[in-house]
């Protein structure tokens, strides 16, 4: 997880220009020079002395960052998917910075590939996509043995792609340890099982307990046996009680019928659309089985 969010910091400050946080600066250009590979992204000095830096194949111009930028603010994304990506991203200044490591965990699975399909030539893009399907797929919760070596395979030629577009300095430790993701799932098991998004996720919600800095510990005690006692007793509340545990997910849930025999609590027959609840522009509606199976599709 933390290989995707490096991995992903790199990209997007490469590719944006980001100052400080790209990888494609005046030092990496005269380390070609110094390396002698790499002609064509050496500076050049004119008449006057004065030192250009030669486009790269991965620059974009300030309409197409723009571009890239208001994909990823205006995807719409499913509730708890992931968080509000769109407050990161600065379209004005083409910058997209304050984002979580599960949020860079969902840019490189989708939105990255969306994103780069218009504003990047084809050779760029397409590796681009490839390593974001590399990610998605030792992210599976089901991996067949027999597709190890293709995998292996393929992050190997996708590395030594990436090698061919961006200049050495972008090619850290972190982005080395790809190459060896395959080899840790067949020691390990998936991914999914390892990583440590569940662990993180309740250490800040221990963390929001502590109301007494000098005893963090007991603070932390005392609010997850107040948590504990106030579910235990909210599962004996009268139906007209809302609680977490029977209330409605969305305010506008109240007018559904929850009744019959198609009618399942974990997974209600209940659609909405998809954005935030100032921009829907439609209320619930009643799903068949044929129209829930397509939309979960």
């Amino acid at each position: 997880m933390h290989i995707e969010k490096n991995i992903c910091d790199s990209l997007l400050g490469t590719l944006l220009d980001v100052p400080v946080k790209t990888k494609d600066h005046v030092n990496s250009r005269y380390d070609l020079q110094d390396m002698g590979i790499r002609k064509e992204l050496q500076q050049v000095k004119d008449n006057n002395g004065k030192v250009y830096l030669a486009k790269a194949c991965f620059s974009m111009k300030p309409e197409e960052k723009k571009l890239f930028c208001n994909v990823l603010r205006n995807a719409k994304l499913p509730k708890e998917r992931a968080s509000n990506i769109s407050r990161c991203v600065q379209v004005d200044e083409t910058k997209i910075s304050g984002y979580k490591s599960h949020d860079a965990h969902f840019i490189m699975h989708y939105l990255l590939q969306v994103a780069v399909r218009k504003v990047l030539p084809k050779n760029v893009s397409l590796v681009l996509i490839r390593l974001g399907n590399f990610f998605r797929s030792i992210c599976s919760k089901v991996i067949r043995r027999r597709d190890f070596d293709t995998m292996q395979s393929e992050i190997n030629e996708i590395e030594c792609d990436l090698e061919k577009i961006f200049p050495p300095t972008f090619f850290d430790i972190i982005v080395h340890l790809p190459v060896h993701l395959v080899n840790g799932i067949k020691l390990g098991g998936p991914t999914h099982i390892r990583w440590t998004y569940p662990t993180e996720r309740n250490m800040c919600k221990y963390k929001a307990f502590v109301r007494n800095q000098a005893h963090p510990e007991a603070s932390i005690a005392e609010g997850f046996l107040a948590e504990e006692f106030l579910n235990c007793c909210s599962r004996y509340l009268h139906d007209g009680v809302k609680t977490r545990f029977n209330r409605y997910q969305y305010e506008d849930d109240e007018g559904i019928e929850t009744e019959g025999d198609n009618f399942s609590p974990i997974f209600p027959i209940i659609g909405h659309p998809i954005g935030s609840k100032k921009k829907r522009k439609g209320k619930t509606f009643s799903m068949d089985l044929q129209l829930s199976f397509e939309a979960h599709r």
